[in-house]
């Protein structure tokens, strides 16, 4: 992103997020193709060239929103450490990935992959890089008889993960039709055999 090597100090920071926010709030009201970087700059009232000056284009806004969701899951340390137990922990990881769709709107999110095929939105590599810690933590799971299917833990996390990407991209054909968060994790506790007293009580 353009804005990395130009934007230092909150008061800069704080001006991107107005513009990325008044930018998301457009494409989710009137579509992603149907809007322009013009219309975003009237309604954020800056400049072409200031918007230049941190985006190359308005899909930076999406990609900017990504990496923002990712770097607070990274610094959601306090949640992980006093979650009940290693698949609740492993929830904590997914559904910071389902609240990104969430936070998108369905519409959103089928533009955020269409910049996923592109291999601009780099969420495959969101949920790769927790790849090992879904390993052992299923796998401490098993050891602990909170999940019950004891398949291989790395053949498991994998189908966990495309669980979790299918249902998303199924939500977003479906214009938000489910709950996503409860229709994954009901899913999850199906395919792990999560023991009953684990299983959530929606």
């Amino acid at each position: 992103l353009k804005l990395v090597d130009t934007c230092k100090g909150e008061r800069c920071m704080s001006k991107i997020d107005s513009i990325v926010d008044i930018g998301l709030e457009q494409f989710r009201i009137n579509g992603y193709n149907n809007v322009n970087v013009k219309q975003i700059c009237e309604k954020a009232n800056i400049s072409r060239a200031t918007f230049y000056s941190y985006f190359s284009g308005k899909q930076d806004l999406i990609l900017y929103k990504l990496k923002a969701i990712r770097s607070s899951l990274e610094m959601s340390v306090e949640s992980f450490a006093v979650a009940a137990n290693d698949f609740e922990r492993m929830w904590i990881i997914l559904e910071k990935f389902l609240d990104t769709f969430r936070c998108f709107g369905a519409k959103l999110g089928k533009t955020v992959w269409e910049l996923e095929l592109e291999n601009a939105g780099d969420l495959f590599n969101f949920t790769n890089m927790f790849n090992a810690w879904f390993v052992q933590l299923v796998r401490n799971c098993q050891c602990q008889g909170i999940i019950q299917n004891q398949t291989d833990p790395e053949e498991l996390v994998k189908i966990g993960i495309d669980l979790a990407i299918g249902t998303t991209v199924r939500w977003s054909i479906m214009d938000g039709g489910f709950d996503l968060n409860d229709v994954v994790r009901k899913c999850m506790e199906g395919i792990y055999d999560l023991k009953p007293e684990y299983r959530s009580k929606i």
